[in-house]
């Protein structure tokens, strides 16, 4: 019966492979897209700090951005998302942490170098900012199909280059570390089929030893599972 089973496992495999040809590509088709990859490679949203001049938020790319607890994470991805506006990129900012309107505040004090500008500067920075910035308006958990219908709406309504998810623990995945491999994949999924950079910002483990918060995190101390540095750019 086990082999029998594994000869019809093959027999399907084998007409189902028809349906494969399309995907397969001589070489010689592939040098003027090798060439566009190339050119497109110093492309995307810069950064605003002169020391990494050749970082860039490129559009099909997931992107994390981690640290500690309470060090700053959303505030850098905030200026970051302000920055690419200034630059006149639209930007999504899903903060599900923060409310809207403290992250807005926060933004508006950016811009205007201050740390509570009067109302005047902040109804001109939200005029400024209406078509350049689109907030999802929600502090609390979301599932991981309602992030990711948010992420699309984003792009495909509002035209966004850029969409902040700040954070993956507020996506409901629990401790499920397949979930979170499945929801990671699909959000690097999202990125490429609708050319848009996804700034996912995430926790990372409490660092253990002597030096405490000090010790400068690596890319192995992101909470969960290592596949979303695999999916990750």
């Amino acid at each position: 019966m086990t082999n029998y089973d594994g000869f019809a496992s093959i027999n399907v495999a084998e007409e189902l492979a028809m349906a494969s040809l399309d995907r397969i590509t001589a070489p010689g088709d592939l040098v003027d897209r090798a060439m566009e990859r190339r050119e497109n490679a110093d492309k995307g949203i810069p950064m605003p700090w002169s020391k990494l001049p050749e970082f860039r938020l490129r559009p099909g790319e997931l992107v994390l951005l981690g640290g500690y607890s309470g060090h700053g994470k959303s505030a850098v991805a905030n200026q970051l998302a302000l920055h690419s506006a200034s630059l006149d990129y639209k930007v999504g900012v899903a903060s599900l942490e923060l409310p809207a309107e403290y992250v807005f505040d926060q933004m508006a004090g950016v811009a205007g170098c201050i740390s509570e500008p009067h109302e005047k500067w902040m109804r001109r920075f939200g005029w400024w900012a209406n078509e350049r910035i689109f907030f999802y308006d929600r502090v609390d958990s979301i599932t991981p199909s309602e992030c990711l219908q948010m992420i699309i709406g984003m792009r495909k309504f509002h035209g966004c280059d850029l969409v902040v998810v700040d954070a993956l623990m507020m996506v409901g995945l629990g401790d499920d570390l397949e979930q979170e491999k499945v929801f990671t994949q699909r959000l690097a999924e999202v990125a490429k089929a609708f050319d848009v950079c996804i700034l996912l910002v995430a926790h990372l483990r409490k660092p253990a030893g002597g030096e405490g918060e000090k010790r400068t995190p690596s890319k192995f101390d992101f909470l969960g599972s290592s596949n979303i540095l695999n999916v990750s750019s």
